[in-house]
């Protein structure tokens, strides 16, 4: 009976025991230690205490030594009764934990509301797989704070191994399911290196892979944070993001690193993005080197105020890279500067890059060995706004473009940029857009103090079929070629085209001709006005203004209100305005102290005209100094039709000059063959 008692007392106390321990376990809070003598020894222990019990209130625990983890991940669950109140914060106070694992360190598995502060985390593997931190099956809330993440003794460059990422499984680096593995993280000041002699650092720096179902949401969003992070070694990728959605990387730095390719930050189906103020310089790469890459699918980015210098490849360079359908992006305040590659993009565009703006951006002091683009678009970059960047002081020993558009121009603004100081071995395009422009405008654009020594420059150059575009209010000044110089030219079939209000000072052909503004085959009201072509040189024959429209009555030029003076044809003729085709209205121009040398010189030259109003211009000492000298040159041999012709109220003043006796001096009109 007593025996019996006794059992019954023993089992009751142990049950009572146990339930108390369980509780007292459950309510876990307050301040605990990990370390040698702390209220755990172990990170495993501490790891099973919130995984098994869980929390009831705030937790802190302090590390108070360094401790070793061995070859297995330490995994944190989704903790019990973890929120914005009860979180669970873990000061590493510059403590070390060292762990020999394969795989991870650390695993956040649908944990929540926990912060590792100033916590250095080591790997000594040598395995490939090696991640930091690994956050997975939606862990949110979460916070890494200061301390280090390394490798000491990783040194392969197969594509694995991360210092951080959100992935599902530690091989499953590049790719994203339809569930999240993270939301609304921060990782912020961690440096992150591998020490190993010889290593390039793991495969990926930063990978967040998001969600399939969400990456374009503007109301379900990752929102994870990524901030002034020292990324000092990673093979492949600095920071990847993969199907994710309003993530942010602001202020991390990614430099001083050697790779075969490298990509420093990039966005693939990624929406909503917010990259500020990361440094990304002086990186050696041996193949495509790409500063800020939202690749694939990635609208509504944000990439403001990043730094991309110092950086050298043997093959391509990209700066900032908008590859495939990225809409509505803003691209501002970078600086892209004394960088060096074979083929050179500062910004590269290539398909549908819609609704975008790239404004105050710097692509300065870069050297390219081959092509040299400062900001290329190629296919349909419409509704955009390039404004305000600087593409100065480059060179190439190739062709040059500043700004490059290829095709379907469509409602673009190219506004205030400056491509100014450059130099090229080969042909210069200061600004560069060939196919079908509709409703451009490209005004207050400076174009000055650039150089080509190999080929022909060409300030502007606008191509084929531009519809109701504007070139207006731009400099072209202090430019030298070696060859043809057109400051602003257009090519073939455009309507409603103007040409307004530019100025063109200054420039120097020393072998070849000079065109201040060239039109050719214009359709219906291209406007030429209020230009002016001012002290400009040539070696060979110099022509301020030539319009060019297509040869059918009722296409329309309108010269007016421009000036050209003080121009000099070195070596041939020099012509003020030369307009061919199509009928003309020619009106209020002053054309003055131009002087030809080895040729005829001409104030005013229509040419087959099928109507023409020649009104109210002056022209002024024009000279040649052994030919012919003509104030306005009318001429139509065989061309009828057009409006008529009327010319009236215009001026010749000052002597008209052929200062040999070789010439004939005609001080008012030469009517060719038509009166």
């Amino acid at each position: 009976m007593k025996h019996y008692f006794t059992s019954k007392l023993r089992a009751a106390i142990l049950v009572t025991l146990s339930l108390f321990s369980g509780s007292a376990m459950a309510q876990l809070s307050g301040t605990v230690t990990l370390g040698s003598g702390g209220t755990y020894t172990t990170w495993a222990a501490l790891a099973s205490a919130l995984n098994n019990n869980g929390v009831s209130g705030a937790l802190t625990v302090d590390v108070t030594s360094d401790l070793s983890a061995g070859s297995s991940a330490v995994t944190f669950n989704a903790i019990t009764g973890a929120s914005s109140t009860n979180t669970i914060t873990i000061n590493g106070n510059g403590y070390k934990i060292t762990s020999s694992s394969s795989y991870e360190v650390f695993i956040l598995n649908g944990t929540d509301y926990m912060t590792f502060n100033n916590l250095n985390v080591i790997n000594t593997s040598t395995s490939v797989y090696g991640i930091g931190y690994r956050l997975t099956n939606d862990a949110t809330y979460n916070r890494i704070k200061g301390g280090s993440i390394e490798f000491t003794a990783r040194t392969s460059t197969s594509s694995y191994g991360a210092y951080v990422a959100l992935a599902s499984s530690y091989t499953a680096l590049s790719s994203a399911s339809s569930s999240w593995n993270g939301r609304y993280n921060r990782v912020s000041g961690v440096t992150m290196k591998s020490s190993a002699s010889g290593s390039y650092g793991p495969y990926y720096g930063i990978v967040i892979n998001g969600n399939t179902s969400y990456y374009s949401s503007s109301s379900v969003q990752g929102g994870n944070m990524f901030e002034n992070n020292d990324i000092q070694q990673a093979y492949y990728y600095g920071i990847r993001m993969y199907y994710s959605n309003g993530d942010s990387a602001v202020s991390n730095t990614m430099k001083n690193q050697s790779h075969g390719a490298y990509y420093g930050i990039y966005g693939y189906y990624n929406y909503y993005a917010y990259i500020k103020g990361n440094d990304i310089s002086g990186h050696t790469a041996t193949s495509t080197f790409y500063g800020i890459a939202p690749y694939y699918y990635c609208y509504y980015w944000t990439v403001d105020g990043n730094t991309i210098d110092n950086n050298k490849t043997s093959s391509t360079f990209i700066g900032i890279y908008n590859y495939y359908y990225n809409y509505y992006s803003t691209i501002s305040n970078n600086t892209i500067d004394k960088n060096s590659g074979s083929t050179f993009y500062g910004f590269y565009a290539y398909y549908y890059p819609m609704y975008s703006t790239w404004d105050n951006n710097s692509i300065s002091g870069n050297t390219a060995s081959s092509t040299f683009y400062g900001m290329y678009a190629y296919y349909y970059p419409q509704y955009c706004t390039i404004s305000n960047n600087h593409i100065d002081n480059n060179s190439t020993s190739s062709t040059f473009y500043g700004l490059y558009n290829y095709y379907y121009l469509s409602n673009g603004k190219f506004i205030k940029n400056t491509i100014d100081g450059n130099k090229a071995a080969s042909t210069f395009y200061g600004l560069y857009a060939y196919y079908y422009g509709m409703d451009e405008k490209i005004e207050e654009n400076s174009i000055s103090g650039n150089t080509t020594t190999g080929s022909t420059f060409y300030g502007t150059y606008i191509y084929y079929y531009a519809y109701r575009t504007s070139v207006s209010k731009n400099k072209v000044c202090d430019n030298t070629a070696y060859s043809t110089m057109y400051c602003i030219y257009r090519g073939y079939y455009h309507d409603y085209y103007k040409t307004n209000d530019n100025y063109i000072r200054n420039n120097t052909s020393q072998a070849s001709s000079l065109y201040g503004i060239y039109n050719i085959y214009g359709y219906y009201n291209v406007e030429i006005n209020r230009n002016i072509i001012r002290s400009n040189t040539s070696s060979s024959a110099l022509i301020g203004i030539a319009g060019y429209a297509y040869p059918t009555t009722g296409y329309v030029i309108n010269v007016e209100d421009n000036s050209i003076d003080s121009n000099t044809a070195s070596n041939s003729y020099t012509v003020g305005m030369y307009i061919y085709y199509g009928d003309h209205n020619i009106r209020r121009n002053h054309v003055t102290s131009n002087r030809g040398n080895g040729s005829d010189a001409a104030g005013i030259f229509s040419y087959y005209a099928m109507g023409l109003n020649c009104e109210s211009n002056l022209v002024a000492k024009v000279t040649s100094k052994s030919y012919d000298v003509y104030a306005f040159y009318l001429y139509n041999s065989s061309y009828t039709g057009g409006n008529g012709w009327n010319i009236r109220q215009n001026t010749v003043y000052n002597k008209m000059e052929n200062y040999t006796a070789g010439g004939y001096i005609n001080y008012g009109f030469n009517n060719g063959y038509c009166l």
